[in-house]
């Protein structure tokens, strides 16, 4: 029996659109009618039949062209969504919320939907790799690169709502809104700065590098936070129980996009430096001042300034998100933007002109 491979891509790229339509519709109307206090792993599941059906879409376009399926623009916004579906799987399953599947999975499905359905044939055929991109250092760089981008746009895109979410709190609460951003400064501050009293909010930590909360209390709730057990906090400060839970939402989404911008900006700097080496091997230097490497150093900064910012500004909340707001413009524009606008010896990488 002849497998037909191009019929079955075509189907695992159909696929991946139907289930990613359904999981968004599933995220938003949990969220909606049922809320964070109902969690359940359904969403999980569908994420997880999309990585299948995805994997598999990307084995199949590397048996078929020979090598790793990196070589044109189709092929890494395919990876791009793979790294960012394991991403979310990895981060939800640590924090137990729903909420982030409410962005992420109306931001996968149309960078699915443009990926198979906007892009010309011609972009979609896989073909042979030029002679500079017939090395090793392929699947070491551009894997690297991508993989820091999810986690950047990701990042991001928590910035964001950290941003939205926070102007309407402020809008309801007003002065409270900004005392519980003095709060929050101190509960977030990693030269281990005693914050909040921790009977009412512990920070969020790390387990085995995860996103997971602390476990050392029955009482926390899916933000990894304790409880509300005490009508004080902190002296002079605004009591959770007078706005609910959502000082709470607002910590956890300010201090879940600073680790996901954290490991997107080592993955970035390891990927800089991987090409740098693979530069010097093919060109004979290892910087070039190319229109790819200069907003690839752009981008680096942009980070660089927020977690600079953060970890010796002890800035918090909304200044720093305002900065990872920049830098989800600045991030499609080094990874699509020069390649579609401008002309440099990696506008090979991702269109075949």
């Amino acid at each position: 029996m002849i497998v037909d491979i191009p019929v079955v891509e075509r189907f695992c790229a159909n696929s991946c659109f139907a289930l990613l339509f359904c999981t968004t519709l599933y995220y938003w109307s949990k969220m909606i009618f049922a809320g964070e206090a109902d969690y359940t792993q359904t969403g999980l599941l569908g994420f997880g039949i999309t990585v299948f059906s995805l994997t598999t879409h990307l084995i199949l376009r590397w048996f078929d062209s020979g090598h790793f399926p990196l070589s044109n623009l189709y092929e890494s916004l395919l990876f791009l969504s793979w790294c960012l579906l394991i991403l979310h799987i990895y981060i939800e399953t640590a924090t137990k919320t729903l909420f982030l599947g409410v962005l992420t999975s109306p931001a996968l499905l149309c960078l699915i939907a443009f990926t198979d359905f906007s892009l010309p044939p011609e972009l979609q055929r896989s073909g042979p790799l030029v002679p500079a991109l017939q090395s090793n250092w392929l699947i070491m760089h551009v894997t690297v690169m991508i993989a820091s981008y999810a986690a950047l746009l990701l990042g991001c895109l928590v910035a964001i709502a950290y941003l939205i979410f926070s102007q309407f709190f402020e809008n309801r609460t007003g002065s409270e809104f900004r005392e519980f951003s003095r709060v929050s400064k101190s509960a977030f501050a990693l030269d281990n700065q005693v914050g909040l009293n921790k009977s009412n909010l512990t920070k969020i930590s790390f387990i085995s590098g995860a996103f997971a909360p602390d476990r050392q209390s029955e009482n926390q709730d899916n933000f990894g936070f304790e409880a509300n057990t005490d009508e004080r906090i902190a002296p002079n400060s605004v009591p959770v129980s007078n706005s609910g839970d959502f000082p709470k939402f607002l910590l956890f989404l300010d201090n879940l996009s600073y680790r996901t911008l954290g490991i997107g900006f080592c993955l970035l700097t390891l990927g800089i430096l991987s090409g740098a080496v693979w530069a010097n091997e093919t060109w004979g230097n290892y910087w070039s001042w190319d229109p790819k490497e200069t907003w690839a150093f752009i981008t680096w900064l942009t980070f660089a300034c927020y977690l600079h910012s953060r970890l010796i500004g002890g800035w918090t909340g909304s200044k720093p998100a305002w900065i990872a707001s920049f830098g989800f413009i600045i991030v499609w524009v080094c990874y699509l933007g020069v390649n579609l606008l401008g002309q440099g010896l990696h506008s090979y990488g991702f269109l075949q002109l």
